[in-house]
């Protein structure tokens, strides 16, 4: 166990006595969000999350877990995933995903599911023992102490791809040295951290024990697959999209309260000067119907993607898993929770050659937007009128958009690489592997 300033084992009870008597207000807090909309995130409330659903695990197979918010990040490492199955015999990989309800609405089967527990002691330890995991693959975040730490008593190696950093920093007096006693106490756990940058990785190292190793690998959503459609989604969504005419089409992805309305007064600017159509696709589907309103009281026709209507001007994507391979019909796009949240993967619009834009929060994608910015292909606007402009920039000079073409291929070209070292490193501890040997 990595030496800390403290005894790991006693922060932990101290943590899980802090959430048990926090208890009843948390969960005050939670039905007063769900009873203020019913349609909030299920995951919360989940028994699933109490109780694991069974999984069948064959004996003396190597087995990993890879624990990550949803979609994106499963995207993310599907190349890594291919090398894992192709280099370690018998491997069996599980996904434990936060967001698991619009996972199994995808549909995909290559690989198990399973939801991430409650990070408190009971669901945790009972999650560990159900599961066996030789390898535990924290994906970007790795706020989860009582997973973590169990993991690590248990003789689990636990490890961090595509890690970042966090987001804030404490100003007030004596708030910046607790919060990194609580990151370095949670950090302390962990074996293997794959950063995505140096950066990012300076303000790790001075929290870590010599024993722990640290890479910067580089950011895997810039080296991912190319997303694909099936043939017949690839067919009624293109069918849907030609409702539209030739009319030229900006998207606006992963969208949060608020966003919408900057969103189409851009679009609405647009729209006196310039036809054209505007694709949104919010984060969380159960918003559709206020979408919907939003644009009906600004005198918009919408059409959903599960009820296709014709001489719609805006476009609601109301389906999980299609908006990454909807990119490439946009000549610009708009990556939502940038107004007043915490950001969204700017870099699925770059895979299909078109600039992306965002609002003025960066969030915990601050390296990746600067990536873009030096780039010459990412774009921070403040207001609508920001937005607006920069899209009709578009619309005028086609040579514009071939230049943006140019510099997001030239920009991925230089960000390979990551894929390869952060599978090679999980190769090589899955190979090493002791605890399930027979």
């Amino acid at each position: 166990m990595p030496k800390t300033v403290f005894d790991p084992r006693f922060a932990l009870l101290v943590y899980n006595l802090a959430l048990l008597v926090a208890a009843p207000l948390l969960l005050y807090r939670k039905v007063r969000r769900y009873r203020h909309n019913p349609n909030t995130r299920s995951f919360e409330f989940a028994p699933l999350r109490w109780a694991c659903p069974p999984l069948s695990l064959p004996p003396h197979r190597p087995h990993i877990i890879f624990v990550a918010n949803g979609i994106g990040e499963i995207r993310a490492l599907d190349r890594v995933v291919q090398e894992l199955t192709a280099q370690v015999p018998g491997i069996m990989i599980t996904w434990a995903i936060q967001d698991y309800e619009e996972v199994q609405a995808l549909g995909r089967t290559d690989h198990c599911h399973v939801p991430i527990p409650f990070d408190f002691g009971i669901p945790v330890q009972n999650w560990l023992t159900q599961y066996q995991p030789d390898v535990l693959v924290l994906v970007e975040k790795f706020w989860y102490p009582n997973l973590i730490w169990q993991a690590q008593r248990q003789a689990i190696q636990t490890v961090v791809v595509n890690g970042r950093s966090w987001r804030t920093q404490g100003t007030m007096w004596g708030l910046a040295q607790l919060q990194n006693l609580y990151r370095r106490w949670i950090l302390g756990g962990i074996q293997h951290l794959l950063i995505q940058s140096e950066d990012q990785a300076q303000e790790i190292r001075p929290l870590l024990t010599s024993q722990q190793h640290l890479i910067v690998t580089g950011n895997l959503k810039f080296d991912p697959n190319t997303p694909q459609l099936a043939p017949d989604q690839r067919t009624s969504l293109v069918a849907w999209l030609e409702t539209r005419g030739e009319l030229p089409l900006f998207l606006a992805g992963s969208t949060h309260p608020g966003d919408e309305l900057f969103i189409l007064q851009a679009f609405q600017m647009i729209r006196q000067e310039i036809p054209c159509a505007l694709l949104i696709a919010p984060r969380r589907l159960y918003r559709v119907p206020e979408i919907e309103d939003l644009c009906q009281s600004l005198g918009l026709i919408s059409s959903l993607r599960s009820q296709p209507v014709s001489g719609a001007q805006v476009f609601l994507l109301d389906t999980v898993g299609e908006l990454a391979s909807v990119y490439q019909w946009g000549i610009g796009a708009f990556i939502g929770g940038t107004i007043q949240h915490g950001g969204h993967n700017v870099i699925e619009p770059l895979l299909w050659s078109i600039p992306v834009a965002y609002g003025p929060q960066r969030g915990y994608f601050a390296a990746e937007q600067r990536i873009c910015e030096q780039a010459g292909v990412g774009f921070r606007v403040e207001t609508a009128t920001d937005l607006a402009h920069h899209w009709l920039s578009l619309l005028k000079d086609p040579q514009l958009q071939v230049m943006f073409k140019l510099r997001a291929q030239a920009l991925l070209a230089q960000q390979t690489g990551s894929v390869k070292l952060t599978a090679d490193h999980l190769i090589e501890l899955m190979l090493k592997r002791t605890p399930s040997d027979p």
